[in-house]
């Protein structure tokens, strides 16, 4: 049998070592990322898994589809 565990979600992994490691808040964080800082705290808080996928598979189609 194989050991399970419960992997941290990016979000979090973004929030405990990004802004941080900048001395940045979310506002300022979101600002200088050019999104709204309601939708930078949901990632960063684990509450945007379909944003965070979307935005992700939209990236990954982009890349594969560019000639």
């Amino acid at each position: 049998m194989c050991a399970m565990f419960n992997p941290p979600n990016p979000g979090q992994t973004l929030r405990d070592d990004i802004p941080p490691a900048l001395g940045l808040q979310v506002g300022q964080a979101a600002a200088q990322l050019g999104v709204d800082r309601t939708t930078l705290s949901k990632v960063l808080n684990g509450r945007a898994a379909e944003v965070w996928l979307a935005q992700q598979t939209a990236h990954d189609l982009w890349q594969t589809q560019r000639c």
